[in-house]
Order: structure tokens, then sequence, then C-alpha cells
């Protein structure tokens, strides 16, 4: 991974949009704040906990696609249920985000499954903690092959002879697995930054479970990013991070710290600045709402002391990762 800047993330998964257009509007200024006061990256949960009076809300891809055309250099980042949806449809929708904000997309991979989930999916069968990891590892595995399934420079779009693509760097995937069969190709062509960023949230409270090995070797193996919570005592933390620094692939790791209450969060993101590549500030709900101006008042400051630094063009380029190629390039036709 070549150089990068320091990341400042925000993450919005409590706030459920429901009220209506009232909602999008609020969101919209916040999130207009936060890109200004210098935050690289939104994150969004899907809301799709919300109990029956609640309404489930507005999905995070689409809500993030509106607000692509809203900002101009903040990254977007919805969350991406392995468990719960399809990958041909989640590699669609980042591909078209992507294409929107000009290169800012990514995924937050989601393996979780709860009860309440579970009543707005009752033909799906549940499945054991090490099963869902596997499957999230499938997800994304299935979800990178269909970015890749066009080539890039697959348009051709010759207005001479009516072609619109070279088939010949259009590829069928022909995945067939455990809990996925896909044949692909996307719909949609190779998205701006060839893959947009997989980012996977870890907790060191959960290192004594089943599940936990599946997870952190998910996390090696095809995250971009490590999210890891910052709660609590923190020598667990700094195992994980640890753990992750001597991992062959050294993902970019982020810190996740709540913004309840600011002044402790910011004095935590620079305890650990020296520690991990960036900090992701939870605003969870009104509560975080409330305080959330507090927060991007003393980022703008900090990215002011910092002195005057150009944006990379791309999620990809400001993470310091370059743009890959097509693992189908050399396929034969």
């Amino acid at each position: 991974m070549s150089a990068h800047s320091f990341i400042y993330a925000l993450s919005l998964d409590g706030h459920r949009l429901g009220d209506g257009a009232d909602g999008i509007r609020t969101l919209t200024d916040y999130v207009s704040l936060a890109e200004a006061s210098g935050i690289d990256v939104l994150t969004l949960g899907d809301p799709l906990e919300a109990s029956e009076s609640e309404g489930v809300g507005l999905a995070a891809a689409e809500t993030l696609a509106y607000l692509a055309r809203k900002t101009n250099t903040i990254g977007l980042l919805p969350a991406a249920s392995s468990h719960y949806s399809e990958p041909f449809h989640t590699a669609k929708a980042i591909a078209t985000l992507d294409y929107i904000s000009l290169g800012r997309a990514g995924i937050v991979l989601d393996a979780s499954q709860t009860d309440a989930v579970d009543a707005r999916f009752p033909d799906l069968p549940p499945l054991p903690p090490e099963e869902r990891v596997a499957q999230a590892g499938e997800f994304v595995d299935v979800v990178r092959a269909l970015w890749d399934s066009w080539e890039d420079y697959a348009e051709i779009r010759e207005l001479s002879t009516g072609r619109y693509v070279d088939s010949s760097k259009v590829h069928h995937i022909d995945h067939s697995g455990a809990y996925f069969t896909v044949k692909g190709p996307l719909i949609t062509p190779r998205p701006p930054q060839g893959q947009p960023i997989v980012t996977v949230r870890l907790d060191p409270a959960a290192q004594a479970t089943e599940e936990w090995p599946g997870l952190f070797g998910l996390t090696v193996t095809r995250a971009d990013v490590a999210i890891v919570e910052a709660t609590g005592d923190l020598s667990a933390f700094h195992t994980v991070v640890g753990a992750l620094r001597n991992s062959a692939a050294d993902p970019s790791v982020w810190a996740r710290v709540s913004a309840a209450d600011p002044a402790a969060a910011l004095k935590q993101s620079a305890a650990l600045r020296d520690v991990v590549d960036g900090v992701e500030f939870v605003a969870d709900g009104a509560s975080g709402l409330a305080v959330l101006p507090e927060v991007l008042r003393v980022v703008a400051r900090l990215r002011s002391g910092a002195g005057s630094v150009e944006r990379a063009a791309t999620l990809r380029d400001r993470l310091g990762l370059e743009r890959p190629i097509s693992r189908f390039a050399n396929a034969a036709v």
C-alpha cells in the first residue's frame, strides 16, 4: 500500500430517515457540513431492524446515490448485507454509485443475522456464525468478480458500425458456490475505481468466539480497510491492530470511536493517530447527531492545522490503493 493521508470517517448508521423529505434534507445538510469540515468518508447502514411502527426507511445505497449528486469529495460507503442481499444486486448498485460519485464508492460488509431482520426475510434459512462468515467471504468474491466482468474499454460506442460494446471484453463469471450461484456478467460496465472499496468491521470483544478466526481471515484476505472497535479496555484493540499489521495483506486500519462524548472521542482519536490509518466517528441516532457539529468543528481545525492538501480524485487514490486491472483482461475469448 502506498502512502496516504490520515482518514476521518463518519458513521451515520443510526439515522433512519423516518421523516420523509425532511429526513433526507436533514441528512443532506449534515453530510454537506461533514464534507466541508474535512470528513473523508461517510458510512451508512441499512435500517433493516426498524420496528413495524418506524417503517424500514430508505436503503443505504440508494440514499448515498442521492447524496453523491449533492457532494464532491466525500467517500460513500453503504452497508452491504452478505446474508440478506444478493451479490449481483449489490455489485450493480455499488458500480452505479461509483459512476454517480465519480469514483467515491465502496461497501461496509455486514455479515450479521438477527431475529428482527429474519422476520422480513422468512424464506432465508438461519446460519450458524461460522457459516455466515464463510457466506460473507463468498459474497465478496462474487461481488468483486462481477466488478471485473467488464474489462476496461469494453464500451467502444462505434457510431460508424453501430457497435456499442466489444463482447470479447465482457465475461461470464460462472460462479457456483455453497451459498450463491451467479453467471454474470454485470449489467453495469466496470466501475471508475475498477474495484470500489471493501471494508470490514472487527470487534475485539469477539476474539473468543468461534467465528473470530474466519472473520479475521476474511478481513485480511478480502478487505481494503479494517475498522476496529475502540471501546473499553484498549489492550484488546491493540492486539487486533497488531495482528492486522503483521498480516501479509496489511490492510488500512481505522479505529471506530463513539462521538457521544465529543471531547473524549477527539482525545482518543488523537491518541490513536500513530497506531491507525484513520478514525471512524460514530454519530448514532438523535443524540449522536446533536453533538456532531462539535465533532466536525474540531475535525475542521485539525484539517486546517495540517495545511492545505488537495484531495485525491477517487477513494482508492485517497487510501493509497492502485487501480487494479480486470482479472479477465488476459482471458481467452
